[in-house]
């Protein structure tokens, strides 16, 4: 008679045998890239890579609620307390983003303010001068000197409200 190659002695215990399958199964699963693949509105799952006329969508797996419900609790409550953290330090950000572009927005308005005073210093200067040299011309020593005076309060002001210009 033909001995069997193996014995029934040297095979494994049949629950054992399962658990390792079910292990490689699940380890293996572990392992296995799902793409989620969305084709003129038709959604579809698979383990190759979507077509190329498909967009490819993100795709998370499904997650078994917790045996601890007391832990889920907790670790929900610990969840809601970092995204509240994040949202308010996003808030915060903003706010400051708002600031900083109202404080941009001021410096820009008063650089526009003074650049036009400054002009309007510079023009009174030049009308100054200016009536300097018609009382000049006209022979008035009267008119000369109140314009020698307009032109020195002129080149006051303008040096003093536009000296770094």
């Amino acid at each position: 008679m033909h001995k069997p190659y193996f014995s029934h002695s040297h095979l494994i215990h049949p629950n054992l045998s399962i658990a390792i399958a079910l292990s490689l199964f699940f380890n293996s699963a572990d392992s296995i890239e799902i793409n989620k693949c969305e084709e003129n509105g038709k959604v579809t799952y698979t383990d190759q890579q979507c077509p190329a006329e498909a967009a490819e969508l993100p795709y998370t797996q499904h997650v078994s609620p917790p045996s601890d419900p007391a832990a889920a609790r907790q670790r929900y409550l610990a969840d809601k307390k970092q995204l509240d953290q994040i949202l308010k330090q996003k808030a915060q950000e903003e706010k400051k983003l708002q600031h900083d572009a109202l404080a941009y927005e001021h410096q820009k308005k008063l650089a526009r303010d003074r650049s036009l005073t400054c002009k309007n210093l510079d023009l009174s200067r030049q009308r100054a001068n200016q009536q300097v040299a018609d009382a000049k011309r006209a022979g008035d020593i009267k008119q000369t000197h109140r314009s020698q005076l307009r032109v020195q309060q002129a080149d006051n002001n303008y040096e003093k409200n536009c000296q770094s210009e």
